[in-house]
């Protein structure tokens, strides 16, 4: 009954990002689906609690698992009457770190129980990036993670969680 409940939690939260996590854990073959594989790393790496006392925990999420590298956060910030700022530095260019890799943001408002997704609205190269949010997100703390998908659309980097950080 427990797992019953875990599962709807987890199935039912993600299903909203089912186009990025079939992108984000392509790399899954055979029986299991990507969607398989994404609730399967959150039911047993993100969960705290039991049954009805289930929850998510963000920072251990994860919507994609690659090869890709992923870029050192420098600052992730929002200050009054500002959009969420990220800026990132990048390591050697490589076949895993190359420039023109599209970066996407995927930001939970667990106050409105909805998520904005911002596919490939960066550039590895890009160094940072501005997301504006809806209206109705102000004065809510969103949760926010980055990857990267490469130009061909068939690597991507392991997400990770850049925080929490309240919308003024």
């Amino acid at each position: 009954m427990n797992q019953r409940l875990v599962f709807a939690l987890v199935t039912g939260w993600l299903k909203p990002l089912r186009d990025l996590i079939w992108i984000g854990f392509q790399g899954f073959k055979g029986s299991k689906t990507p969607m398989n594989g994404c609730v399967s790393f959150v039911m047993k790496e993100a969960i705290t609690g039991e049954g009805r006392q289930s929850n998510i925990d963000f920072p251990k999420v994860v919507f994609s698992r690659g090869e890709l590298f992923i870029s050192l956060i420098r600052e992730f910030t929002s200050i009054a009457d500002t959009p969420l700022y990220i800026k990132w530095e990048n390591g050697p260019a490589s076949a895993f770190n190359n420039a023109d890799d599209k970066a996407t943001f995927i930001v939970y408002n667990p106050v409105k129980e909805k998520f904005v997704t911002f596919e490939g609205v960066a550039r590895r190269a890009d160094l940072e990036k501005t997301l504006q949010f809806p209206a109705n997100f102000k004065n809510d703390t969103v949760h926010c993670w980055i990857h990267y998908v490469n130009v061909a659309g068939d690597a991507v980097s392991t997400s990770i969680y850049l925080g929490n950080a309240a919308i003024f």
